[in-house]
């Protein structure tokens, strides 16, 4: 297992587990497994303190007793973490007593039953001043203790860090709130494996004088490791470190205890790939490769044998990295593409022909101008540049195997990878800081929507309706009979807080739930109407590219607004439109009940309505949008076989439309971006959003 690396106060690398609680429901904590749950415990999901609105885990606390939440990894059995910060915010409640004399364990980091380390890292709370130390058994079996000067006090929130690496000089790092509070290195941990957390009481002497609430929230755990195959219980599927897929011909592809094996054909493709969820700016792959006998390639040929990009599927665009083998020797070579989209390559006199076994480590760093990549097999490097323009897309997925080989017979044989590792020293994508939005009022309705006649539909807009799933609608708000009605946000994001490149997405209720064509969508800093970022949006012919939200409740009045930027350059025929929004939009496919909003090359606007039957019907505008600044567009709806439709622009009704049926389950969740182009070989540019609210 590989040694892991801390830094005590900026924890570096992947997110591993995550948990905020707020799309979870008050009550009973909801289990479930996999890299974004709680695997088992105790505690309740409450909604009157919680450090990320709304929610946060209440763990009572009493003498004597046991009450927490774990989290296990699932990782393969004698594998683990090489490293782990356990991150959370805590409060000890105002009805929290601790004597002197006493403690309770409020935090854990687990090791795998086969590890070496029979015990946990335990977090430790102390009477009656609340002070904090570690106490851990190391890989000689010794206890030991880490002392800190650090307190918590009553009644406010702190952020915590329990940091922990691996191997024969090992390290533990806490941190309260930003500050070391104490750290110590060189501890043997040789033979421990990480494999899960846990949060809230875990243990509490009897004594009836320890009493009251521990509040839990945002609970991360992070690691270097992005990637880790032997760490995998399956080698594909959505949990930790499975590989995303096979591709080319996936007959001549497996994996066999943590190993991807690929038969090699002249001419053919067989890889195993992983896509990440985040871009990368640092990464570094690497693996073992061993050949079965009588594997060769022809003497003037070369293969593809691994690859990084910023995006799957692999091309020769920009940021793409390619490591080959050529000739009878199978020598090493290196492929890059520089952020202009021009090739550059690498020769060296390493070889990597025979039936041994050779370690090779592939490092890149992102960076127009500050670009860097290195090479190494079997310890000896044998790439070392830098200054590069390797461009500003992070890598995003990475493949091994026979990527890429000419049509030559004599090319044949098995290729093994084993030891696949990834890992990065980025700093860790914390979810960015909450985005306060002022609610916007519902505008009273003072126009009538032109009905558009019903377009030939075309062949992409022709789909199969499928039925939305009935769940409890959140009640409407009763307006009062003096103004219009307050609306509660229940989703913002103005990309402030996003670094720029591949937008967040998986974090709580206040970021998008998923993307469609991700390399499409970018968070950019040269456009923006909130003060820092926006969301930049490739349009290309027949092209999809957007965010999706899936709220955890359904909500019969709801209003989608956001600030678009078209620019002047963008180019879109007069007889196309481009789909920019839509709500019930799920799953790449239309619902009953899903509301899209249309931009036609000539800047007007539509609704594409399907009603509680999946008949589509179309409401339009004659007033065109404004090219060159930015617009606000507003969506409220209300649904039920009353329903109704308001379309807004800059507070200004352009549609409205009452006594529609719509389905009575409510609004479930939006899309954003662009949605569908036609496939119009004109059809290109790049529209800006910023601003995004969800609202009821």
């Amino acid at each position: 297992m590989a040694s892991g690396s801390i830094g005590p106060l900026s924890p570096r690398g992947s997110v591993i587990f995550d948990e905020n609680f707020d799309e979870q429901q008050p009550g009973a904590l909801a289990t479930g497994g996999g890299r974004y749950h709680f695997t088992s415990g105790g505690g309740h999901v409450e909604a009157t303190n919680a450090q990320s609105a709304p929610n946060a885990l209440e763990i009572p606390v009493n003498g004597g007793g046991s009450n927490f939440a774990t989290a296990g990894f699932g990782l393969a059995a004698g594998s683990g973490l090489p490293d782990l910060t356990l991150q959370f915010a805590f409060e000890a409640g105002l009805d929290f007593a601790l004597p002197a004399g006493d403690y309770i364990v409020i935090a854990q980091i687990l090791f795998t039953p086969e590890s070496g380390c029979a015990n946990p890292v335990d977090l430790i709370m102390t009477g009656p001043n609340h002070g904090l130390h570690v106490d851990y058994t190391d890989g000689a079996g010794t206890r030991q203790t880490l002392y800190t000067g650090a307190t918590i006090s009553n009644g406010g929130w702190h952020t915590v860090d329990l940091q922990a690496a691996m191997g024969g000089a090992g390290s533990l790092a806490v941190s309260v709130d930003g500050s070391n509070a104490g750290s110590e290195s060189g501890i043997d941990f040789s033979g421990c494996s990480i494999d899960g957390i846990s949060t809230g009481m875990e243990y509490a002497p009897s004594d009836p004088a320890i009493a009251g609430s521990l509040y839990f929230d945002s609970v991360l755990g992070i690691s270097s490791a992005v990637f880790d195959l032997a760490a995998a219980n399956t080698a594909t599927g959505a949990g930790p470190f499975q590989l995303s897929g096979y591709a080319g011909n996936t007959a001549d592809v497996k994996d066999d205890a943590g190993t991807v094996d690929a038969s090699i054909t002249g001419g053919g493709t067989a890889y195993g790939y992983a896509r990440y969820p985040v871009g990368y700016e640092t990464h570094t792959l690497s693996f073992t490769l061993t050949q079965a006998s009588g594997t060769a390639l022809g003497g003037s040929e070369y293969m593809t044998i691994a690859q990084t990009g910023p995006a799957y599927p692999p091309s020769a665009a920009a940021g793409t990295v390619e490591l080959l083998i050529a000739g009878t020797n199978e020598t090493v070579q290196f492929l890059y593409w520089d952020g202009d989209g021009a090739e550059h390559e690498f020769y060296t006199g390493a070889a990597l022909a025979g039936t041994g076994s050779h370690t090779v480590t592939v490092s890149e760093a992102v960076g127009v101008g500050t670009g860097a990549l290195e090479v190494s097999v079997d310890g000896t490097q044998i790439i070392d540049a830098s200054g590069l323009n390797t461009g500003d897309e992070p890598v995003g997925w990475f493949g091994l195997g026979e990527l890429y080989s000419p049509a030559d017979a004599a090319t044949k044989g098995q290729l093994r990878f084993s030891s696949v590792l990834t890992t990065t020293g980025d700093a860790a994508q914390l979810p960015p800081p909450a985005e306060t939005v002022t609610p916007t009022p519902t505008t009273t309705a003072t126009g009538t929507g032109t009905p558009v006649p019903t377009p030939t539909s075309p062949a992409w807009h022709t789909p199969t309706i499928t039925p939305t799933p009935s769940r409890t609608p959140v009640a409407t708000p009763t307006p009062t009979a003096t103004s219009a009605p307050k609306r509660t946000v229940i989703f913002s994001k103005n990309f402030d807080g996003e670094a720029t490149g591949r937008l967040f997405t998986g974090w709580g209720g206040q970021n998008f739930s998923s993307l469609t064509g991700g390399a499409d969508l970018r968070v950019v800093g040269s456009r923006s109407l909130s003060p820092h970022h926006s969301l930049a949006v490739t349009v290309l012919p027949g092209a999809s590219g957007y965010a999706s939200k899936l709220y955890s409740h359904d909500y019969g009045n709801h209003e989608l607004s956001f600030a678009l930027l078209i620019p002047a350059g963008m180019h879109l025929p007069a007889s196309d439109y481009v789909c920019v929004a839509a709500t019930q939009y799920q799953d790449g496919a239309v619902h009953d009940g899903t509301v899209e909003v249309n931009l036609a090359g000539n800047g007007t606007l539509s609704l594409a309505v399907w009603d509680a039957k999946g008949h589509v019907s179309y409401l339009g505008a004659k007033s065109a949008l404004a090219r060159g600044s930015w617009q606000r567009l507003a969506l409220a709806e209300t649904t039920g076989p009353s329903g109704s439709l308001l379309l807004s622009v800059n507070g200004k009704t352009l549609i409205d439309a009452t006594g529609l049926d719509l389905p009575t389950a409510g609004v479930s969740g939006f899309a954003l971006g662009n949605i569908y182009t036609p496939a119009h070989p004109k059809a290109s540019g790049v529209m800006y959003f910023d601003d995004v609210v969800g609202s009821y």
